[in-house]
Formats: structure tokens, sequence, C-alpha cells
């Protein structure tokens, strides 16, 4: 059947594609799973986060039941403590991050654009603690700071504090 013949510069321009540095599927697909990796990494340890399990500046009661071992419950402190529930941000993005490479072809990017994606990225993450330090903290929450860690609540409460000096009202929701 002649429809599924390809004129040569076609096949030309698609052994290109082929042979391209970013057209390596098998390493692309390495890459991209290496990436969903972490994020699941990141996401289960926050997940399976227990304030009782004995960590580099906690004292638990008996042996750590966290998923990862000793080594996930620092993990997990570490990021509990700065970022608080915005591990589960961090750890999502990154691993959708790896799925979308997994999924669909990635084209070449420029630098800049690379950068600039990063930088979306971080923004979202730290704008995303802010958001939850504005949240009321539970009872039930072991940390001295706040839902977005000590970073979510140095974001938050540094602008909270410029409008409380001016007795604005609600100033929490303002910055939130």
């Amino acid at each position: 059947d002649a429809s599924y013949q390809y004129a040569p510069e076609d096949i030309h321009a698609m052994m290109a594609e082929v042979t391209a540095r970013e057209g390596n599927a098998f390493w692309r697909a390495v890459r991209a799973l290496l990436i969903c990796l972490l994020g699941a990494v990141i996401l289960i340890s926050v997940l399976a986060y227990n304030p009782f399990d004995p960590t580099g500046d906690t004292a638990g009661i008996g042996i750590g039941r966290h998923s990862f071992g000793t080594l996930g419950a620092n993990f997990a402190n570490v990021i509990m403590q700065t970022l608080g529930w915005g591990g589960l941000l961090l750890g999502g993005l990154i691993f959708l991050s790896g799925l979308r490479r997994l999924m669909g072809r990635v084209r070449r990017r420029t630098r800049s654009l690379k950068w600039k994606r990063l930088a979306i990225g971080t923004c979202a993450i730290l704008l995303g603690t802010m958001t939850l330090s504005a949240f009321p903290i539970p009872q039930s929450w072991p940390m001295a700071s706040g839902l977005g860690g000590w970073i979510g609540d140095m974001l938050h409460l540094t602008p909270k504090s410029w409008f409380d000096a001016f007795n604005i009202p609600f100033s929490g929701l303002l910055v939130a």
C-alpha cells in the first residue's frame, strides 16, 4: 500500500532523531525511572514519618519502625522539619517529572529553559510550604514549627509580622 511509504527526507529526519543524543530511548527511560524512584523515596519517607522513631535529634523508644530504617527516619525527620508537609509536594513534583519523561518524549531544551523550569518548581515548593504554614497547627502535630516546616514558617511569619506591625486585620490570610 502506497500510503505507508515515507519520502526520503522523512526517513532522514527520523534517523537523525533516533541517533541524536536525546533520542536514545533506553537511557532516557533509565533516567526517568531514577527520577521517579527519587520522588517515590521522598514520598514514602515523608508518609512513613513517625515522630517516635529514633533519629539524630530525637530519642525514640525502642527500634524505629520507618519503612527505610534509621536512614529513612533521619531523612524524613530532616524533610519534615525543613519543609513539613511540603515534603509531599517536593516528592510529588519530582515523581511527576519522572513520569512525564517516561511517558512522553521530552524535546531538547535550552539551558535557560531548564533553569526556568527549576525556578518554577522551586517557587511552587516554597510557596506551598508558605501556604501550609498559614494553616492552624493541629494538636497532634509533633514539630515545633508549623505545617510548612522551618522554611514555610520563615516565609509566612516574616511578611505577617510586617502586616501585624501596622495592625492590619487578617494579616495571616493576606500573606497566605
